[in-house]
Formats: structure tokens, sequence, C-alpha cells
């Protein structure tokens, strides 16, 4: 079909045209718009070639031909499958085995192609993506903020390959098979378990402190019943000890989710109080926090000595916010959080 090489088309023409590169800081890809080359969907290739073509790092280098790769700052890759009106999957514009989820051209986006890269986004943590993040440096992601719309799994980050599977978590743990492990990131999404890590005298720990430290945004689901288990709960009890060993944590994104339609809403004044009640328990872990995010609320903190006030954002400043900021253009959001101008404040732990 011809949409299959729609995108490349286009980087060629635009060259032949006479067009200079462009200098675009952000772009956002589709699932099969940035293809390995045009015989990668030739479904006649053995066994033998795919397994080989699997361990090769491939980049689209028609890319350049339309932009400077030195100029990206950001990049949303939305690899999802998309349906017809009638929700049959569209599998078919690409090949009945959807191989197009490993014809895409992940490593275009490597520090000497894209040293400016800052935030690297995609829709669904596959393992393309996971065996793509495994080959870089730690130098290169400290200045990733790299962001998921699915968290797969209740507990954990996660991508099923075959029957192993794929964890965010292996990534900041050291492996002697891969020397540049365990690689540290800017902002990331994470998922603790509910199973505490106990170290010496039964004191829970955070076993990717080491990874994490250089974290300055971070966000990490809470799965609850209701509200009121939210404080008292494991989970939550890590998090806290997960935001206290981080020392250069600025923000802090906390979903709160049910499995069932959730008992609570934030058009409520009281469970509003309750939300910010545990974004100070939060905030009094973490010194250096400037900006929670508490389900739908979102704060500004201030700290003024011993004393520290956690004011509402409006939904611009929100916006600002780059934790805050909405990473999936092609996927429709709705904000339901009513905002206000009152303010909690709360006096810091001695």
């Amino acid at each position: 079909m011809m949409y299959r090489h729609f995108f490349q088309d286009l980087c060629k023409y635009y060259a032949r045209s006479g067009g200079e590169p462009l200098r675009l800081k952000r772009l956002d890809l589709g699932l099969g718009v940035l293809l390995l080359r045009d015989n990668k969907l030739d479904q006649s290739r053995t066994v033998e070639q795919k397994e080989k073509e699997s361990t090769v790092q491939y980049t689209a280098s028609y890319l350049s031909l339309l932009t400077n790769l030195s100029s990206l700052e950001e990049v949303h890759i939305e690899n999802r499958n998309h349906y017809g009106p009638s929700g049959k999957d569209c599998a078919g514009v690409y090949g009945e085995d959807m191989e197009v989820f490993s014809d895409f051209a992940w490593w275009t986006f490597t520090p000497d192609r894209t040293p400016n890269l800052r935030r690297l986004t995609a829709y669904e943590y596959m393992s393309e993506v996971h065996a793509f993040l495994w080959e870089l440096s730690p130098e290169y992601t400290e200045q990733l903020a790299i962001a998921f719309s699915i968290l797969h799994g209740p507990r954990t980050l996660y991508c099923d390959a075959g029957n192993e599977r794929d964890e965010l978590q292996d990534l900041l743990q050291p492996d002697p098979k891969y020397p540049n492990l365990p690689l540290r990131f800017r902002m990331m999404d994470m998922s603790l378990t509910d199973t505490p890590y106990n170290g010496p005298g039964g004191v829970p720990y955070v076993p990717w402190s080491q990874a994490l430290s250089s974290l300055s945004g971070l966000y990490m689901p809470l799965e609850v019943n209701k509200l009121e288990d939210v404080q008292p709960s494991r989970m939550f009890q890590n998090l806290v000890h997960t935001v206290r060993s981080l020392p250069n944590l600025t923000q802090l994104e906390v979903e709160i989710r049910s499995w069932s339609p959730p008992s609570w809403s934030y058009d409520d004044l009281e469970t509003r109080q309750m939300v910010i009640r545990i974004a100070i328990v939060l905030v009094d872990n973490g010194e250096s926090l400037r900006h929670i995010k508490v389900g739908h609320i979102s704060c500004r903190v201030y700290r003024d000595g011993d004393k520290i006030t956690i004011v509402p954002l409006a939904e611009y400043e929100e916006e600002e916010v780059e934790l805050f900021q909405k990473p999936y253009p092609m996927w429709p959001t709705f904000d339901m959080a009513p905002r206000h101008s009152y303010g909690w404040s709360q006096p810091a732990a001695s």
C-alpha cells in the first residue's frame, strides 16, 4: 500500500524539491510512520532472516532529510493498534501479523543523532521499547524524561515477550551482561509492588534508589478500593520511603486507581481535603518537592523555614509543569478536576 511508505516518500520528495532540513523541536509519530526500510514488510522472509533482523539496530536515516535531528527535544510515538468504527482491528493496513511493531526505527533516536532529546514518550511499553532503552547509556538517559500511557499489570510496568516479561525496573538494576546498566532517567513512570523490601532491622528500602537518585520527576500509580485505604496501604508506605530517598525529586504525580467505579468524587470538598492530606504526607517526606499531583488535584509547594504551604494550581499553571503535561497527543484526555482558589498549610515535620 502507498500508505506504508507515505512518510518516507514525503521526506525524500521534500529534499528533492530543494527544501532545507527543518529544525523541529517536537515530533509526533504514528505506528506505521517511521519504518525501517522498504522490504521489511515482505512476508516471504524466512524465520532465520527475521531472527537475524531482530538483533540489528535499524535507523530511519531518511528522517534527516526532513528535519535536523540534533534539534529534536521531544518525540512521541503512538505505538498502538487503531480500530475502525465497528471496533475491528485495522491491522490489515500493515500486514496480518502486525510486524509493524518491530518495524519501527527506534534507534533513530540515539545520542549521536539526537543529542538534545529531553523527552521520549510512547503509548505502550512494548518489547521493542525495552530493547531500545536497554542499549542506551546512563549518561544519555539521565537527560531523558520517559512516559507511557499504558502501565501493564496492576503492580508493575512490563510488556510480554513470548514467555518472558520485560520490566522497566530491569533497566534500573546492574546486569553483568549489560555494563551500561543501571540506567538513570530525568523523569519516568514507576510502579511499586505491595510487598515490602526489607533491609537490616526490617526497615523498608528502595532497591533502585541508586538508579533513581537522578530523578527530578516521578509518576506512580496506586490501586485502592476506597480513598480511605490509600495511607494505610503497604504500597503507599513504599511510596513514602521512595520519595524520602530521592534528593533531587521536584515533581511527583500519584494516580489513584480503583478496579471498580470509584466511590469518591473530586467535586466533593471532603474528598479533595483527603487527597490534600495524602499530598501533605508526601511533601513532608520529599524535601525537594515543588509540584505534586494526587488524583486530579495538582499543587505548588511553598517552603518557608519549617512551614510548608500547598496551593492548588490553575489549569494553565498545571500545563506548565513538565511532569503533568499530557504526553499523548493522539489520545483524547478530559480534565474532570475543578480548580479552586484555596490552599492548605501544614508545619514541616521536625
